[in-house]
């Protein structure tokens, strides 16, 4: 029993999708900026994330909105929306849905300076037959993506 929990674990952590990238800013300064639902939206390169929509918000933070993830042959229309923020530690946004998902932003100060994020979307595996098109096409397109959105979050603290 427990062998079939330790193999679970495995398929289940080789689904999530896993960047980092080192951003010259502290990890409070890098969470004020995520902390901002249109400016992530604005790091995700229109081959991966398009058409966002949000909705207007009364005490003017948006919170909350819609987006359609491509990542080759997979494509979803999610609602996105904070999950929980702590303040120089990490930020997650809620993907809902039956075929939701949470994306993490993970902050660690840099012995470098500045801070070292970890970008994570923690996935269910894709049943049988999909699993291996999955592994072999969507997670790689998708981790480009991750890089690509760190990288664009990186240039966007430069000092």
């Amino acid at each position: 029993m427990v062998w079939l929990g330790v193999v679970g674990l495995a398929l289940a952590s080789s689904s999530n999708v896993e960047a980092e990238a080192h951003v010259a800013a502290s990890p409070d300064v890098v969470t004020a900026y995520l902390s901002d639902l249109p400016r992530v939206a604005a790091l995700f390169p229109e081959t991966c994330a398009q058409r966002w929509s949000f909705e207007a918000a009364e005490d003017g933070a948006v919170s909350s909105g819609e987006v359609v993830y491509r990542a080759g042959w997979l494509r979803r229309k999610l609602t996105v929306t904070y999950g929980e923020i702590v303040p120089g530690s990490y930020v997650d946004l809620d993907h809902l849905g039956d075929k939701g998902f949470v994306t993490r932003f993970q902050l660690d100060a840099s012995d470098e300076g500045g801070s070292l994020v970890t970008m994570t979307t923690f996935l269910s595996p894709p049943r049988w037959p999909l699993v291996k098109l999955y592994g072999n096409q969507v997670q790689p397109i998708w981790r480009d993506c991750h890089l690509r959105t760190l990288d664009a979050l990186a240039s966007s603290l430069v000092p």
